[in-house]
């Protein structure tokens, strides 16, 4: 349970930054009362912590959160606000126990819960949690889920797909290109409320929308980091990665396609840009060029030479010179 906060520019709290004996009092006052909107209270006996990173965009509000020995509670006194977004609560790491209309459940890492701003309810967070929190509003999600309320703390099994594509793309979300402009921001937005409904239970009309946005952006954003994170090694192929997806080949190469480019031309950027940016890094001023290559999953030194000045209109030994006279 968790209230927006007033711009996307990303808002965020540590206790760590405060006074250990102050640490309950202004987390109370300040995060719980101003900023998620509700009561916080410790756990006896157990370190306290609590550190989020939040953002609101149009239609959604995220957070990343780190609790431990804290118990967040939506009293009956709070819900005159006229807030009835509803939350889903998914567990990164560690237990969290909820309770909300006369339900409870425990919810294991990586599972998901769902809760209503517009019911009194409370989440504990017993030791070491990590999650993500993303509040829709419900009347977005009503026009594509027949009965939202009665997700109501039930559940959410880790092995559901549009949960896993869920967190990967929000998580995956950067700065520069998915909040850099309202249209992207909007599009962003829209996906997340897609893969929502689907984690809740989309009407089939809107399953039908929501695989073919939000579901399908989350897709290529999963297959995107997937790359980023593998594009060492030299045999990365879409067959691979298509098996790791549970998707076909020909689905892979359609959703490069939509977006105007090939997997082989996104690998390639990527092994790239990621060359270009060890070259002008004072850290590997020492590693040779070849390594360099071979690192970012080239197999051959004159076809990374060839691409490399293709895009760049430099050599890999011009860039790097020009980066050490800068530095000079």
């Amino acid at each position: 349970m968790t209230s927006t906060v007033d711009s996307f520019a990303p808002l965020r709290f540590s206790t760590d930054d405060l006074p250990e004996r102050d640490r309950m009092a202004i987390c109370r006052e300040v995060f719980g009362r101003y900023v998620v909107n509700l009561q916080l209270e410790g756990i006896p006996d157990v370190r306290f912590l609590q550190t989020a990173t939040l953002r609101s965009l149009p239609g959604i509000s995220l957070m990343f959160g780190n609790s431990s020995g804290l118990r967040a509670e939506r009293t009956r006194m709070l819900i005159p606000d006229g807030n009835d977004d509803l939350v889903l609560n998914v567990a990164t790491e560690g237990v969290s126990h909820v309770s909300q209309i006369g339900r409870e459940a425990t919810v294991a890492p990586c599972e998901g819960v769902l809760l209503s701003n517009a019911e009194a309810g409370a989440l504990t967070y017993p030791v070491g949690a990590r999650y993500v929190t993303i509040t829709v509003p419900r009347k977005t999600i009503a026009a594509m889920v027949n009965d939202p309320e009665a997700a109501i703390v039930r559940p959410i099994p880790k092995e559901t797909e549009a949960l896993r594509l869920l967190i990967s793309y929000v998580t995956a979300a950067d700065d520069s290109y998915a909040f850099a402009t309202p249209e992207l921001r909007h599009a962003f937005a829209t996906h997340v409320q897609d893969l929502v409904a689907l984690v809740i239970g989309a009407t089939p009309e809107a399953t039908d929308r929501a695989r073919s946005r939000g579901a399908r952006a989350a897709r290529l954003s999963a297959i995107k980091t997937y790359i980023r994170a593998g594009m060492g090694q030299t045999n990365l192929s879409l067959e691979a990665i298509a098996r790791h997806q549970g998707i076909t080949p020909r689905y892979v190469r359609k959703l490069f396609d939509l977006e105007g480019t090939t997997f082989t031309e996104f690998v390639l950027d990527q092994r790239l840009a990621r060359a270009h940016s060890m070259l002008i890094d004072r850290q590997f001023a020492d590693r040779a060029i070849s390594a360099i290559a071979f690192t970012v999953g080239f197999g051959d030194l004159s076809y990374f030479n060839r691409a490399f000045r293709r895009l760049y209109g430099a050599t890999p030994s011009d860039v790097r010179a020009a980066a050490q006279r800068e530095r000079e």
